[in-house]
């Protein structure tokens, strides 16, 4: 048994190939979903699943996209108010 201390923080090649898993593992569960399926509930009590898939997308996007992700910081928000 591997103590948790001894685990290393993964590099960046490693977190692209897990991103790249997981987005291609959400991908297949979605295209395997019915019409009522889409329209499920969800924890969340107003989002259905439709709604919830295009929350995941829309931050998956933001976080891929460095200028994107800028602009949903802070301090993304208060260097664009200076530049202006």
């Amino acid at each position: 048994m591997i103590a948790t201390a001894e685990i290393g923080p993964i590099t960046s090649a490693e977190a692209r190939t897990l991103a790249a898993e997981e987005t291609a593992a959400m991908v297949a569960l979605l295209a395997d979903l019915s019409p009522d399926e889409w329209r499920r509930p969800t924890d969340c009590p107003a989002w259905d699943v439709r709604a919830m898939a295009g929350h995941v997308l829309g931050m998956t996007e933001g976080f891929t996209r460095l200028r994107r992700m800028a602009g949903t910081d802070g301090r993304g928000a208060l260097a664009r108010d200076r530049n202006a």
